[in-house]
């Protein structure tokens, strides 16, 4: 067995675990994942040989991180639907309070209307992501 400190691990295992997401992520590619909303369109422009050598793809790389896995002894990671909402919501706050008008005036001036509409944008997504964070509170 391959000795490792606990720091090694740690770093190993973030890094694989990290490598092992972006797997999930062209599966879904590669399974047809397309999402489409109102500002955000995916498109899916895989071909079925580039899906087929993809899925092969995936496997070596599975088949390589089970091995390092059992080798290093390292365990799963789970995600948390709720603690991967939490995260991403706070993050993504910050985002929002960009666009009150304080901040957007670093791209030019505003109308004393536009200053009013994008600080009720603001306020009015930050309201309803606060309330997606009590959602998943309850």
């Amino acid at each position: 067995m391959l000795k490792l400190s606990v720091n090694h691990k740690r770093a190993i295992s973030t890094t694989l675990t990290m490598l092992d997401e972006l797997l999930v992520c062209i599966e879904k590619w590669v399974n047809g994942h397309q999402y489409q909303s109102i500002l955000y369109e995916e498109k899916n422009d895989l071909s079925p040989s580039q899906r087929k050598a993809l899925k092969k793809q995936l496997c070596v790389l599975r088949d390589y991180l089970y091995k390092i896995k059992e080798d290093l002894e390292i365990e799963k990671t789970r995600q948390s639907a709720i603690n991967d909402i939490w995260s991403r919501v706070n993050a993504f706050r910050e985002n929002i309070m960009e666009l009150e008008a304080k901040h957007m005036k670093k791209y030019g001036q505003l109308s004393q209307e536009t200053q009013e509409y994008m600080n009720g944008i603001a306020t009015k997504l930050l309201f309803e992501l606060d309330r997606i964070l009590e959602i998943i509170k309850m």
